[in-house]
Order: structure tokens, then sequence, then C-alpha cells
């Protein structure tokens, strides 16, 4: 993730992680663990149509390289499986080939074949995979990388199955930032993970096209799910709970890939994300209140529908602008706001009642309304031929504690616009309580 600061973004904004099918499951409370259905069974062969194998020794080292060379033997249409076991390993693990393809790393089981870096003395991931398209990894854990627990980038077509990533000692900043990690990829599945600890986020997707996120389970991360500069992602009945926050979709200059958008997040149970923030210092996600179940920072056109969102002492949803930061934007490409988004038919409960840090500042009488908008608006709309309706953020149907949600504006750009008719003031809920556009379902 970029390691610009949010202290002047949320505090301006809270004043005022096989191709898939598409759909989910219409009742996100049915999905609070995570669903590996899709991990081997009893009655699956696990070796069936592996090219190479690998068993556990006690020795770190050996473990490295017995697993580098099979790395290293595989060709196209390979599948290298490990066998049951904890393998002890001393450096990170890596794969880099783009003329590879069809390549699958297999575990076992996911709960017993166990990658344990707690020895790691170089590299900066537990497993690096670099331009091999069409890669699988699936039915194992890692433990307690250095750095990124499974990180996959410039690759076209990734499935991360039933993976587990951790770190044993619970959360701490000098746990890795990502846990499962797909980068510069294209028509991704991430599907059965579990993961915890991470000290930045344990779902991030970032820079990617068209990516299905879905049964998962994110807890004891900062961030649960991430969703960053990516595009088409469809994430549904994930659990995100004991988080610092929840879900967080944003889209930050100087990066390779911008412009992220129309992201469909729905059927998510989304809860009781009240841990402590143990980011490192000067990371953007360091500043994100615990308590925190929503964030959406200048990206555009997300369909968040269907939702569970309840227990978040902070703040169930805010959507906000990179124009907040006190910083200066050098990315002439770079597009600051929040536009089109649409939030409809998603259920809060019990949110915003001890509201801490930046987020406190929102409102002087808790509990912090569910609905927040920080109100940067392109004021040169007009000017791109849009109107007012083309680029407003919509809320229809929420409901708060049965009833409907309320809203908050908080007018960061002090902005004086027309907006419609129903109201002389822009910040009315009025204005922002229409129908948006409904995503489809995504599909590779």
């Amino acid at each position: 993730m970029s390691k610009h600061l949010l202290i002047g973004a949320l505090a301006l904004s809270l004043i005022a992680a096989a191709c898939g099918d598409d759909g989910g499951n219409d009742n996100p409370a049915e999905n609070n663990t995570t669903n590996n259905t899709a991990n081997n069974d009893a009655g699956e062969a696990f070796s069936e149509d592996c090219t190479e194998f690998v068993t556990a020794t006690d020795d770190a080292e050996q473990n490295r390289i017995n697993i580098s060379e099979k790395l290293n033997l595989l060709s196209s249409d390979s599948v290298l499986c490990i066998n049951d076991g904890v393998y002890p390993i001393n450096a990170q693990l890596q794969l880099n080939d783009p003329n590879l393809s069809n390549i699958e790393i297999r575990g076992e089981s996911q709960d017993n074949t166990i990658l344990d870096f707690k020895s790691q003395e170089s590299g900066g991931n537990g497993l690096l995979i670099t331009g091999v398209d069409n890669f699988r990894a699936a039915n194992f854990t890692i433990k307690n990388t250095a750095g990124d627990g499974i990180k996959v980038q410039e690759a076209d077509g990734v499935e991360l199955v039933n993976l587990t990533v951790t770190w044993d000692g619970g959360p701490k900043e000098s746990n890795g930032a990502y846990g499962v990690y797909p980068v510069l990829t294209t028509n991704v599945l991430i599907e059965g993970c579990k993961v915890s600890n991470a000290s930045d986020a344990g779902i991030y997707v970032g820079q990617t096209k068209n990516a299905i996120v879905r049964n998962n389970e994110a807890f004891g991360n900062v961030a649960g799910l991430e969703l960053e500069n990516t595009s088409f992602a469809d994430a549904y009945d994930n659990h995100l709970h004991d988080n610092t926050g929840g879900l967080l979709i944003f889209d930050l200059p100087n990066l390779s890939v911008t412009d992220g958008s129309s992201n469909k997040v729905h059927n998510n149970l989304i809860e009781n994300n009240n841990q402590a923030n143990f980011a490192p210092g000067g990371n953007i996600v360091a500043n994100v209140p615990r308590g925190t179940g929503i964030l959406i920072l200048s990206s555009s056109k997300n369909d968040i529908h269907d939702n569970t969102i309840k227990g978040n002492i902070s703040l169930g949803l805010i959507i906000a602008s990179y124009l907040a930061l006190s910083t200066e934007i050098d990315d002439a490409s770079y597009y600051p706001f929040s536009e089109a988004n649409y939030v409809h038919n998603n259920t809060f409960e019990n949110n915003g009642t001890q509201p801490e840090g930046l987020a406190s500042m929102i409102s002087q009488t808790p509990p912090i309304p569910d609905l927040a908008f920080g109100g940067f608006v392109n004021a040169g709309y007009a000017d791109a031929g849009k109107t007012f309706e083309d680029i407003r953020n919509c809320f229809f149907e929420n409901t708060s504690d049965g009833a409907p949600s309320s809203f908050i504006h908080a007018n960061l750009g002090n902005a004086t616009i027309d907006a419609t008719s129903c109201s002389a003031d822009w910040m009315d809920f009025c204005h922002y309580e229409c129908q948006g556009t409904e995503l489809p379902a995504i599909s590779f």
C-alpha cells in the first residue's frame, strides 16, 4: 500500500484482500465462518496429477533447498505437491519465469501443510510469484513471514484458494504487511482463505482488474480486506471481523495503475472491527480509527449492497476524498473525487457508539451516523458535461437498528453548488437519497 499519511484525510473527512461463478448468499449472517468446502476432502486424490513432491524435514535450510529445487524443475502445466507437515523455512521462496504458465502449488491440507518462516533470514515475502500466468496456490498455511505472506504479481489468471496466512504472536507492528497479496494482476480468484494479524491488510487486491473475493475470513489485521486501485472486483460472502477496519476501497496517486473503480461489495458480514491499530507509523492505514466498518477513499462507481455492518465502535461507512490530505498531489492523471458510488440495502447495527481518535471528531453526540460523506465535489463537473446527478453518491434503503439509516455531510470542500430541487442546502440528505447504478456480478 502507498505510504501516504491519512491523518489529514481522516481528520477532515471525519469532521465534516477455481474461476468463478457469480452471485452470493443473500444472508451474510450465515457466512460468519470461512467456507472451506473447496478444501481437499477425504475422497479427493491429493496426488493424482502431481508432477513434483516435497516432504518436510526439521531443517529450515534443507526445506528451502528442497522446495526451491522443485520450483526450478517446474515446466508449464505442472503441479508441485507439498505433503502434510511443518516446514521451517529460513528464506523467501520464489518463482519468476514469464515463460511458465498453468502452475499449481498444492498442499495436502490447509491446516496441516504448514510453511513456517519463523527463522526467515532473507527475502521480503514468504512466497513470491512473478509473471506466471494461470497460477494457482491452494490448501496450505504460511506463518510468521518477515514480510508479506504470499505475493503474486504481473500475472493473468490467479487462484489463491484455501490458504491460511498468520503470525503466531498476534497483532504486532513487526508482522508482515499483507497476508494474501495479488498485485498488478488480472482475473483473480481469492476463495476460502483465512488471514490474521497482518500489520496492513489481511487480504489485499492491488492494481488489479477483474477479481472475485469470496468466502474468506479476515480477522486481527489492521484492514481485513482492501481493494486498492482495483476495478471490477466482486467481493461477497466474506467475514471481516475484529480488524481495525473491516473493508477499505482506496484509489491513490503515483501508482502504475490508477482509476480504480466499479467494484461490487455485497453480502459480507463486517462486524466488531475494534482491534487497536498496530500498523507501523507512516502507513496510510496507521490512522484508521479502530471500529471502522467500510472506508471508501477517492474511488468511484462502487456498488455496496446487502452487507451487514455491525458492532464497529467508530464508523459504519464513510466516503472520503484524497483531497483532504494536507499534501500536494503530483500525479497529473489522478482524479481524487469519490463519485457515483451506490450504497444501498445494507443493514447497520450498533455502530459509532464509542468513536475513538479521529472518528470522535465527526460528532459530539454519539452514535455517529452510519452513512457519512466527506463532501469534496469537483466544482467543474458541468464543464465536463456532467450534472450533479451524474457525480453524486447515492444512498438508498439502508437501515440502522431497524430504522432508516442516518446521514452526515461534512462539506470539507466548503463548496456551494446547485444540487437538486429538494432543498436549497446541498448538504441535505434528500440530494443523496437516490438510486444509483447496480453493477453485474463478475465472471471470467
